[in-house]
């Protein structure tokens, strides 16, 4: 898990080596924008613990190889982070693999986890970035006419566990088990009812 500040923090170094390596290298000109850079975990170990491919989205706008333009802005950024003490303890590595640039994080990354795991307790990862919005959601709502089956028990599980974690991320939520009385199925029990009650 990236936390927030940090994935943020990534993105902004990246975005500044990419507007440096135009700015003073290149002869291309491209539109960058922070939103276009993504970074994601790799498929593979081998390859780091983040990837992006920026290199690659970059090299359509400019007709550029990817791969060339990937260590070009992977020099850039291996600057830049050596330049900022508050992240570059955190990286342990940054590394070209076709057009993917692979960062590993640092084990002082994940103890920097692990202390914030034990300061906040049941409250890390909470986030208010949701600002109370408001969320209905309606779980299992079993047809009354039927019998219950494995998978409103399963439905039952995931909508309630949906709802806790909107909750914990400042969603105001309410959960409703709507009770479907109409209809034609309704009908033909209340009729089935009746005629066993007559006889």
């Amino acid at each position: 898990m990236l936390e927030k500040n940090f994935k943020e923090k990534i993105i902004q170094i990246f975005s500044e080596g990419i507007n440096q390596y135009f700015a003073e290298e290149s002869a291309c000109r491209a539109d960058i924008s922070s939103s276009l850079i993504s970074l994601d975990a790799p498929k593979e170990k081998l390859h780091g613990d983040i990837t992006s491919n920026i290199a690659m989205v970059l090299a359509k706008q400019v007709k550029a190889n990817p791969v060339i333009l990937a260590q070009h802005i992977s020099e850039k950024i291996k600057k830049i982070f050596n330049q900022r003490s508050d992240i570059n303890s955190f990286i342990d590595g940054i590394e070209v693999k076709g057009a993917f640039i692979n960062l590993w994080l640092s084990d002082k990354y994940y103890e920097n986890i692990l202390l914030e795991i034990f300061k906040n307790k049941e409250k890390f990862g909470q986030n208010s970035d949701f600002g109370g919005k408001r969320v209905n959601i309606e779980f299992v709502s079993a047809n009354p006419t039927g019998p219950l089956t494995i998978a409103h028990a399963r439905q039952a599980a995931i909508g309630d566990a949906l709802a806790r974690i909107l909750k914990f991320n400042g969603y105001d939520v309410t959960t409703e088990y709507y009770l479907n009385d109409c209809g034609r199925q309704i009908n033909m029990l209340g009729k089935s009812l009746e005629i066993r009650y007559r006889n």
